[in-house]
């Protein structure tokens, strides 16, 4: 197991103008916002990196078997942070196309619970 690690689920709660709210509901005072969806998985990742370097002690995770998608179109989303990426200079490209592989993931999931609705 990498302990270097860190994963919790994340509340993406769209708000005006195609911008996000992120949320870490485990994690009180932790959220962030983001001007498109794509943004939000970076900025969630980041804030989850950031807060497990900086915390001494991070509450427990809830559990999350997989994304959740509400009627309002919030969601939620494991998030995982690569802490040693935070304490090291990370890897911008492989960064950014993990980023772009998860956003394309929840959009198909998006999509396939917005055409059961």
């Amino acid at each position: 197991m990498n302990t270097d690690l860190v994963s919790y689920p994340a509340l993406f709660t769209p708000i005006a103008n195609e911008h996000f709210l992120v949320s870490f509901p485990d994690i009180p005072g932790a959220f962030a916002t983001a001007n498109n969806l794509q943004d939000a998985f970076s900025v969630a990742v980041n804030t989850l990196g950031t807060l497990a370097t900086k915390e001494k002690e991070l509450p427990a995770p809830s559990a999350l078997s997989c994304p959740q998608i509400e009627l309002d179109g919030s969601m939620t989303v494991l998030i995982t942070a690569d802490v040693s990426n935070i304490k090291s200079p990370p890897n911008k490209k492989d960064f950014d196309f993990m980023v772009k592989i998860l956003f394309h993931l929840v959009i198909y999931f998006h999509t396939q619970f917005l055409e059961l609705v």
